[in-house]
């Protein structure tokens, strides 16, 4: 059985007061959420709720789409095996 993540987890992902604007339209609205280091996170919701669209500026597949534009934060901290001496870092070997 797996663990409660605690307070003292790091997050790898924050995103806070997110907005996102297609056009003048806006489909985010001011999203806040953490994504906590080797947790788990589903993202549930009804077809069309913007899941995707979040996932896709956290990914930043949206920073060459024309006219769209974006407000607030949306953080990723890389892990040491992403880093440029990630030959050495423990993540290496896995």
């Amino acid at each position: 059985m797996t663990e409660p993540a605690s307070a003292d987890d790091e997050p790898i992902i924050e995103v806070e007061d997110f907005s996102f604007f297609y056009g003048s339209k806006q489909v985010l609205f001011n999203i806040g959420m953490t994504f906590e280091t080797n947790r788990v996170t589903a993202l549930i919701g009804p077809s069309g709720c913007g899941k995707s669209t979040l996932l896709r500026n956290i990914n930043r597949m949206n920073d060459l789409v024309p006219d769209v534009r974006h407000q607030g934060i949306s953080a990723l901290t890389a892990p040491a095996c992403m880093t440029r001496a990630w030959k050495s870092s423990p993540c290496a070997s896995a």
